[in-house]
């Protein structure tokens, strides 16, 4: 389930022309999403980061293990893995943490359509991030979020990630 949805998130990114990788070391970051401008130098396309930059917590699960009502998803996230994102949007000088919640039917035979033309994965995607404000959380092992189904993780989210989710990083 974690190569799915870091595969997932990959492709996703790239289809917006983000890029993105794997942190080796995993100190509660799992990606690394870095904007890219396109400019033109002498008459060739060039690119260049953009200096704007934002870690990504992956979790992937099942229907079983969330709750969907309404308009939203609840999840059972870890505290230290809640606080951390609490503690990056506090700091303004950590780069924010956006945690992106993969969810895969029950049944494993579901996940996956593959003929000669197509590979469809069948899987929820959900952003989501504290607010500024958001307190840190005082439990011992989970806090339950609510994940708006509305905050889809798609080429359009990633194509506006940066002015949406870092308002105060740096802007060329």
């Amino acid at each position: 389930k974690e190569l799915i949805s870091q595969y997932l998130v990959l492709s996703l990114a790239a289809m917006a022309g983000i890029k993105a990788s794997v942190d080796p070391l995993d100190h509660g970051v799992d990606l690394t999403l870095k904007e890219v401008r396109k400019f033109f130098y002498k008459d060739k396309v060039r690119y260049m980061n953009s200096g704007k930059s934002i870690d990504i917590q992956l979790k992937c699960t099942t229907e079983k293990s969330v709750t969907q009502k309404n308009d939203a998803v609840s999840f059972d996230l870890e505290v230290k893995n809640y606080n951390d994102m609490v503690e990056r949007q506090r700091s303004g000088e950590l780069i924010p943490l956006c945690l992106i919640v993969v969810i895969l039917p029950e049944n494993p035979e579901l996940w996956f359509e593959s003929t000669f033309e197509k590979l469809i994965l069948s899987a929820k995607r959900l952003w989501y991030m504290p607010d500024g404000n958001a307190p840190l959380s005082d439990n011992k092992q989970k806090i339950r979020i609510h994940l708006p189904t509305k905050q889809t993780v798609s080429p359009a989210f990633f194509a506006t990630i940066f002015e949406h989710l870092l308002p105060n990083q740096l802007k060329i």
